[in-house]
């Protein structure tokens, strides 16, 4: 459980350094996960083996959140919210990595083929109760009383093939593909409170939503190794190709989402041992990352109604850099340890931000 409470948060808008918002909120969380992770090893023969990697994760989240939030143009009340919302998410996921290994009778050369599977589930409603004021002529007043519904849903399916050959004692050559087909489905209802009625019976379109997409990868590569002694090196130079679908089936059934990216996407590691106590180890890392159904999705979010954001459809993949250096030393006679860490140094590139405000 993790109760918590911000005072005095301000946002300075980039527009206008004099416009700012100031908000004060408290919130209540109740958050309960589940995990199961297995390892499954089989030998099959002194030349080949099978290892399986079953990971199942459930979660259940409800939260109830109160904000109270003003908007200032120097010393003028533009405008002012009070809200409640109430949420109530729930979530499974499960994943599936299946390797084969073969050693051929030439040491160091190896095939091996690994296959991944996943799927998940998230499933939530939520209420939001809202009084707005805006003071800025016309002065008025609005409420909201509202209840969506939220049901996202995906599974995607991966295969990684690579042969290694060795070209002497310390180096071989590495040649890889691989290749990943994901989809999602983001549907997302909202409906108005009805006096008449006593529920929420009023479909509210605007905030109303259903959209699906698929993401495919190509990935081809090849990489060198070399390790003598107490040094280890290893690169890997990949190309990948990439193919990004959308397609809204509710409200504007003609939208639709269709690019292609190409990138260059290395990898390198160093790493020094020269004892038990002294090491040395350095890596860099560069990724890729598809936007997923939700910051695709050209739906209004109004769960702050002074702040609102929707979903970019022009949004493109990311590509991340991720840089990590780590020296260690350790004198077991005196109980002394220094360490040096440069870790978690990252650079992502956005072509667009994941959401606009509206």
């Amino acid at each position: 459980r993790s109760p918590s409470r911000g005072l005095g948060d301000v946002y300075k808008r980039q527009e206008s350094v004099s416009e700012y918002y100031d908000e004060e909120s408290s919130s209540f969380t109740d958050n309960f996960n589940h995990r199961v992770n297995l390892k499954i090893e089989y030998k099959i023969d002194t030349a080949n083996s099978i290892i399986m990697r079953p990971r199942a994760s459930w979660q259940m989240n409800k939260g109830i959140e109160n904000v109270f939030g003003n908007t200032w143009l120097e010393n003028d009340l533009i405008n002012q919210t009070d809200n409640d919302t109430e949420s109530d998410l729930a979530g499974v996921n499960f994943s599936n990595n299946i390797l084969f290994r073969h050693r051929f009778p030439k040491k160091g050369r190896t095939i091996s083929l690994n296959v991944g599977m996943g799927y998940n589930d998230k499933k939530g409603k939520s209420y939001l109760e809202s009084q707005d004021d805006y003071f800025d002529p016309p002065i008025f007043s609005d409420t909201l009383n509202q209840f969506s519904n939220l049901d996202l849903q995906g599974w995607n399916i991966s295969s990684n093939i690579s042969y290694t050959e060795p070209i002497s004692k310390s180096q071989s050559l590495m040649v890889e593909y691989r290749t990943r087909y994901q989809e999602e489905d983001s549907d997302k209802t909202t409906n108005d409170f009805s006096e008449n009625t006593q529920n929420f019976t009023i479909p509210n379109n605007t905030l109303t939503n259903v959209f699906s997409n698929n993401y495919m990868t190509h990935t081809g590569g090849v990489g060198y190794n070399y390790r003598r002694g107490k040094f280890m090196l290893i690169t890997r130079a990949r190309v990948e190709f990439a193919q990004l679908n959308g397609e809204e089936s509710f409200p504007n059934p003609d939208n639709s989402i269709s690019k292609d990216f190409v990138n260059f996407v290395p990898f390198a590691m160093i790493r020094w041992t020269k004892s038990r106590q002294e090491n040395f180890r350095f890596m860099y890392r560069s990724n890729t990352t598809s936007p997923t159904a939700d910051q695709l999705q050209t739906v209004v979010d109004n769960t702050s109604p002074l702040q609102l954001s929707i979903g970019n459809a022009d949004l493109n993949q990311s590509v991340s850099h991720r840089l990590f250096a780590r020296y260690q030393k350790t004198n077991v006679e005196k109980s002394r340890v220094f360490f040096a860490l440069v870790g978690a140094v990252s650079y992502t590139h956005l072509t667009l931000p994941t959401n606009r405000e509206v």
